[in-house]
């Protein structure tokens, strides 16, 4: 379940705001549905992405802490470095899957691409998940304009 203190913090922002539920959705381009489920702490599948959405348009901005890892980072460096330690060995401990080093020899594939045809791969896999992501915001900035514009 989605924490009650998150839900609560959303639903008094957005009355802070004088926003009714239906509104901040148009906002974060969601449902109105997604947002009541989410401030009655029933929707526990929201993405990171929406919630942060959500978040923002109700002016709330998120920091995430843990105690553990917060003290460590304003002691010294040789702290930090076992704290990481500490986390990398257990880590380590509970992975269960398996682990593939190509930097062995013989394991590396011979039909692989080299260093230049791998570089270039990976640059048009990111502008096409560049350019997918952009139109995905593009629609939903589109949807809220026109919403809005239906509204008026």
């Amino acid at each position: 379940m989605l924490s009650s203190q998150i839900a609560d913090r959303l639903r008094h922002a957005r009355k802070t705001l004088g926003l009714t539920q239906a509104e901040l959705a148009g906002r974060a381009a969601v449902s109105t549905r997604l947002v009541a489920e989410v401030e009655r702490g029933e929707r526990d599948n929201v993405s990171m992405a929406t919630m942060l959405r959500l978040l923002g348009e109700a002016g709330l901005s998120v920091s995430l802490s843990d105690s553990a890892y917060s003290g460590a980072s304003r002691r010294g460096s040789g702290e930090r470095k076992s704290t990481r330690a500490m986390r990398v060995a257990e880590r380590r401990a509970t992975w269960g899957g398996r682990q593939l080093r190509l930097a062995q020899e013989g394991l590396e594939d011979p039909a692989a691409p080299c260093g230049v045809e791998r570089l270039a791969a990976v640059a048009l896999v990111s502008t096409q998940a560049f350019a997918v992501a952009g139109s995905r915001m593009v629609r939903a900035r589109a949807a809220t304009v026109h919403a809005a514009r239906t509204k008026k």
